[in-house]
C-alpha cells in the first residue's frame, strides 16, 4: 500500500484538482469548476505523496453537504497510484468525517460507462 498523507482540500488546490481530474476522465473538471465549488462550501480530502514533493497529489474526493445529506462529487485517483487502496481510504475518512458532522445519508450518482 502506497504511503500517502491527507489533507483538506482548498480553492488553492484547483489547479491540481482540474489536472488530476483530467487524466482521469474524457468529461473533466476545470481549474475554474473545482474553484467555484470549494468557495461555495463544497468539501474534500487529497491524498499526496509523502516520499517526495514531484509524486504531488495522488488522488481525491469532493463531496458537498446540506443539512444532513450530502453528495459524492467526484472520486479520482491518480493513474499511477490505482489499485493501491487510495480510493478506499479517502471514501472511508470522508464518510467517516461526514457522519461526525451529522450526515445520516450520502448519495452517489455515477454517469452512465463510468468505471
Amino acid at each position: 500500500m502506497n504511503a500517502c498523507r491527507f489533507e483538506w482540500l482548498t480553492g488553492r488546490d484547483a489547479a491540481a484538482l482540474s489536472s488530476l481530474h483530467r487524466q482521469c476522465f474524457s468529461s473533466f473538471w476545470t481549474e475554474e469548476d473545482f474553484s467555484r465549488l470549494l468557495h461555495v462550501g463544497a468539501a474534500g480530502l487529497g491524498a499526496l505523496g509523502e516520499a517526495s514533493a514531484e509524486e504531488g497529489l495522488q488522488g481525491f474526493v469532493v463531496w458537498q453537504q446540506a443539512a444532513d445529506t450530502a453528495d459524492i462529487l467526484t472520486l479520482a485517483v491518480a493513474p499511477a497510484f490505482q489499485r493501491q487502496g487510495i480510493g478506499g481510504r479517502l471514501l472511508r475518512m470522508g464518510l467517516a468525517g461526514l457522519q461526525a458532522s451529522g450526515v445520516k445519508t450520502v448519495y452517489l450518482e455515477t454517469r452512465e460507462g463510468a468505471t
